[in-house]
């Protein structure tokens, strides 16, 4: 790892947090100040901007001309529309003017459609009070103040940053405290025939290596991405929209029924089912099965506490049966695709709760319940001759962020 790769992921865990503008502006001219010692060097910071359903994380980074790399961070809460974002950056912008900042390099992360060129985004998880008018979902940049972007900014999706952010994590050899291979998991698998068919490969540490790797992000939505390398050195990202493929089984037809009524849609795509948001639906629809009335016992309060009841010593079945459901769709997806896109190795990356919990869960369902849904696919002997595997995220890291900090300080430095 080079020195500003670890500065970046040193400092992008516990950046500073400025309370407001005029804290954030104390920090900044600090910052400029430091520049005297540097004559030959203006003062100049490049920009990170995360923007998530309401919330909006604005980053700013010194460049590494300073001895001491430091990220100060402000959060903007409570935006639910383009013009409100559009407000709030604007206000940014006459801090930088009244203190003679440069920002040299700016990177929108969108949860959410960029446009052509990146001329603009549309962003998709704003209320849904606001679904119907375009105008408060969409921002182009050229209305945004050019003194805030002196350079042409960088808009990508956020799946594409949460593989860069894994790409950088290979680089500063962090994959095996990060990430624990799932499957194969040949503790609690026993093979038919007398040849392992993985060849001692499941006990190999998490590795960015040759060949497609498939992102996949469970959260309020469902991302996907792809990482393709032909050497372990560079790598190529593709974000994909994996998660609105139609989603149809014949398993889960009544299911499949409730949640268009209660989705009020015509269809359904893997995000209705596999994301966080569904949850609560999937296990209502659990408890109604098992003829027990919602409650305040029973009633569903977080997915953390769906998964304490899942994974307990005495599991709650409706809460078991949920979470099998829902990662039953998981997998058919995420199988459909490793084939479709050839990949050999999927990353899994849960929602911000218990990863402890989520080990748990993987062991005592999920690797068994992948077994069998490979051996049944129709080119399930495909994966299984390439050596399928899938890693899950164990600990804290916020690759999101991390991917786009580190190519926008790699982006500081350089010319227009």
């Amino acid at each position: 790892m080079t020195s500003l790769e670890e500065d970046v992921y040193m400092n992008a865990i516990k950046p500073y947090k400025a309370k407001d503008l005029e804290d954030l502006a104390q920090i900044l001219t600090q910052w400029k100040t430091a520049y005297r010692h540097y004559p030959h060097h203006i003062p100049s910071f490049y920009l990170v901007i995360v923007i998530e359903s309401t919330r909006v994380m604005c980053v700013f980074g010194n460049s590494a001309v300073l001895p001491e790399f430091q990220l100060c961070q402000i959060v903007f809460n409570n935006i639910d529309s383009t013009t409100l974002l559009r407000e709030q950056l604007f206000a940014l912008n006459r801090v930088t003017q009244q203190n003679e900042l440069y920002v040299t390099h700016a990177h929108f992360t969108v949860s959410g459609r960029i446009k052509p060129s990146g001329k603009g985004f549309e962003v998709t998880n704003y209320p849904k009070r606001l679904h119907d008018d375009k105008i408060n979902r969409t921002l182009l940049l050229p209305s945004l103040p050019l003194q805030l972007l002196s350079r042409r900014p960088v808009c990508s999706n956020d799946m594409a940053d949460v593989a860069f952010g894994l790409c950088f994590l290979k680089k500063g050899g962090l994959m095996q405290e990060t990430f624990r291979k799932i499957y194969p998991n040949l503790i609690s698998m026993q093979w038919s025939g007398a040849r392992n068919p993985y060849d001692g490969a499941a006990a190999a540490q998490p590795r960015l290596e040759t060949g497609r790797h498939l992102v996949v992000g469970r959260g309020r939505g469902l991302g996907v991405a792809m990482v393709y390398t032909t050497d372990g050195e560079r790598f190529n990202v593709l974000d994909l929209e994996s998660g609105h493929m139609s989603c149809v089984s014949k398993r889960g037809a009544e299911l499949e029924n409730y949640m268009k009524e209660q989705l009020g849609v015509h269809a359904l795509d893997y995000e209705n089912l596999c994301s966080v948001t569904s949850l609560e639906h999937i296990y209502n629809y659990c408890l109604h099965n098992a003829r027990i009335k919602i409650n305040d016992e029973t009633c569903f309060k977080s997915e953390e506490e769906l998964l304490r009841l899942a994974v307990g010593s005495a599991p709650f079945q409706p809460a078991r049966k949920a979470l099998e459901v829902q990662f039953f769709y998981l997998f058919k997806m995420i199988i459909d695709c490793a084939v479709s896109m050839r990949c050999t190795n999927v990353w899994l990356l849960p929602s911000r709760t218990s990863f402890s919990l989520y080990q748990v869960l993987m062991s005592q369902i999920c690797s068994s319940m992948l077994r069998k849904m490979i051996s049944k696919h129709p080119k399930g002997q495909w994966l299984i001759d390439a050596q399928f595997q899938l890693y899950l995220q164990i600990r804290p890291a916020d690759l999101k962020l991390l991917g786009a900090l580190f190519q926008a300080a790699h982006s500081v430095n350089k010319p227009s």
